[in-house]
């Protein structure tokens, strides 16, 4: 399928295929897995959910991730996290479509038709085209009435989401309450009342150090180790006696021709101009140039008036592609052609002239072009099979109680909490190696160093004696009564209200990032916000790890309420709609907690 796509990725058909498979089959996506969607993986409130369900949503997830991560994507990480999200996703709509009959939502047919013909993909010329969504529908091999069903059911879920959110009620005051405080300035004085200073009047018994070490016993766990007897076989031991012929090649090619697509490229230059402290002043700028391009070369005009890096090679910008620059550019050079020249395009960084001096057409490069290339792909992945092969071997050698005859074995002490394996980082294998026991085989595994196999010989696991750890505790234990100590102590000076002078911190909004070593302090950010002109001091006094702090306004600067401001605008306008979103996020995870869900667990795995 990839083939055929890169094969044609020039026509308008494909792009929109490509449009429809990741913005709109997010979670309601048809087609693979046909052949299972009547089983069930789960039900929720009585609303059954198929495997083809579930894994149209992990399949969708898994490109979502693979489209951020790039090349760093790994499945195999991955896989349990994505699954869980599809499932949790997955649950979520069934709630909120048990909710839309509840309360009779429902979609019209026309809400349906608008909808649709908004679609980009389905346009000819600004215009919906019913031939065209029929053509862009039978590419991707789906129904019009399944494709109809589906945006339907998203329609209905929007549809949920808005009226549960405008059912939030949200007051001016509220507003303006807010407003104030996230726009506060404050100056804060702390005292520090140090545990040391009560060091000498703290005592520590046997009997403390007991109760200790029995409550916490958890924190005395030794790492566990384990001991495993390995091989490491590298793919090179192999590669020598590899000689693919050339029918071997031209069969990876043809199977692989979506590794040597090169995108369409376009050769740019362009003039500059940068927003500067005074924005009428670089719009001039580029107006000049602009003017000057009837008289002058491009490149000349360029020379004068670029800010980049390109003034002195007349705007040259060289070979990009259009997911090399913003989305605006993007746009505007996309409808470009050889010798074009644009108008004046605004960025988020300035004001852009392009020129297009030549454009590459996106290809599939030729085979003889890559064939050193496709030579050493075919040799390591030949490489690579043997090395597993030779690792399965060995494998059950170990199961049988026997090591292998050819190959060396490695003897190695590894820990759950430093997952190395001859200094290959492992963490998900060393988490096995500890949940399989000893006498049970691991591997084949493919890692940096080649593939990896082996036994588990023994595992150790325990924990440190109280004779052992003695002293940390009576430290410990002499530390935390200090501390209770010096928290009486500041207590008793809230109390009072006589205050010594203490420390002095610069302007900051008790909303945003606290000061350090304010920033330390556990729970300080939710009671620091109370403090004001009435309540200049908080009554509670608040740890570090070696001190207990005072902490009281020292000077406060509120700001001007101006309603019809455009930053009061905003403010209120994210205000609202961060309330909502946080009443909608709390509603449904109440829903989830008392739904009714279940959940077929083998069948989750096997996937």
């Amino acid at each position: 399928m990839l083939n055929f796509l890169r094969k044609r990725a020039s026509s308008w058909f494909i792009k929109a295929a490509f449009f429809l498979i990741i913005i709109v089959f997010i979670f309601w996506g048809v087609g693979t897995v046909r052949e299972k969607e009547q089983t069930i993986i789960g039900e929720v409130n009585g609303k059954k959910i198929s495997i083809g369900e579930f894994q149209n949503a992990t399949n969708n997830i898994a490109e979502n991730y693979k489209a951020i991560l790039g090349d760093k994507f790994d499945y195999k990480i991955l896989s349990e996290q994505i699954k869980k999200t599809a499932w949790d996703l997955l649950v979520e709509q069934a709630i909120l479509l048990g909710v839309a009959e509840e309360l009779k939502i429902k979609v019209s047919p026309q809400e349906l038709i608008d909808e649709i013909q908004k679609i980009d993909a389905f346009k000819e010329n600004g215009v919906f085209s019913r031939e065209k969504y029929i053509q862009v529908l039978r590419y991707n091999k789906i129904m019009p009435s399944q494709f109809e069903a589906q945006r339907e059911k998203s329609l209905l879920l929007s549809k949920v989401r808005t009226f549960l959110k405008n059912a939030v009620t949200i007051t001016d005051s509220e507003i303006d309450s807010w407003y104030i405080l996230k726009n506060r300035k404050i100056k804060a004085n702390y005292i520090t009342i140090n545990y040391k200073d009560f060091y000498k009047d703290v005592s520590v018994t046997e009997e403390d150090i007991k109760k200790y070490y029995d409550t916490n016993k958890e924190q005395f766990k030794k790492p566990e180790k384990a001991t495993i007897t390995y091989y490491l076989i590298s793919q090179s031991d192999f590669v020598s006696n590899i000689k693919p012929d050339e029918k071997d090649l031209k069969n990876y090619y043809e199977e692989h021709k979506d590794e040597f697509f090169e995108p369409k490229k376009y050769i740019l230059k362009h003039i500059f101009v940068a927003f500067g402290k005074d924005r009428a002043s670089s719009r001039n700028k580029i107006d000049e140039a602009k003017k000057s391009l009837s008289k002058e070369d491009f490149s000349k005009v360029a020379s004068k008036y670029n800010e980049d890096g390109t003034k002195n090679k007349g705007g040259l910008l060289g070979e990009i592609t259009l997911n090399m620059v913003t989305p605006k550019l993007a746009s505007s050079i996309s409808a470009m052609k050889k010798g074009d020249v644009s108008e004046i395009i605004e960025s988020e960084y300035g004001y852009h002239i392009i020129k297009v001096d030549d454009i590459k057409e996106e290809k599939i490069k030729d085979f003889n072009e890559v064939k050193e290339v496709v030579k050493e792909k075919v040799i390591q992945n030949k490489a690579k099979i043997l090395a597993l092969k030779t690792a399965s071997e060995i494998k059950d050698s170990l199961e049988k109680g026997a090591l292998h005859s050819k190959y060396k074995a490695e003897k190695a002490e590894i820990q759950k909490d430093k997952p190395l394996i001859n200094n290959i980082n492992l963490p998900e294998l060393v988490n096995s190696i500890f949940t399989l026991g000893e006498g049970k085989t691991f591997g084949p595994i493919n890692t940096s160093g080649g593939v990896l196999v082996g036994k588990v010989d023994k595992i150790e696991k325990g924990y440190y004696t109280e004779a052992e750890v003695k002293e940390k505790i009576k430290e410990t234990i002499m530390k935390n009564k200090a501390l209770d100590l010096a928290e009486e102590r500041a207590k008793r000076l809230i109390a009072e209200g006589n205050l010594p002078k203490g420390t002095e911190t610069d302007w900051f909004s008790p909303a945003g990032v606290l000061p350090a070593p304010l920033n330390t302090l556990k729970d300080l950010d939710k009671a620091i916000v109370s403090l004001d002109k009435e309540n200049n001091i908080l009554k509670k006094p608040f740890r570090s790890e070696d001190s207990v702090y005072i902490i009281y306004l020292s000077q406060i600067q509120d700001p001007v309420l101006e309603k019809n401001s455009e930053e009061y605008k905003r403010f209120a306008s994210d205000f609202i709609e961060n309330k909502q979103n946080l009443f909608f996020e709390e509603w449904l995870k109440s829903l989830k907690k008392n739904a009714k869900i279940k959940f077929n667990e083998e069948l989750f795995k096997s996937l």
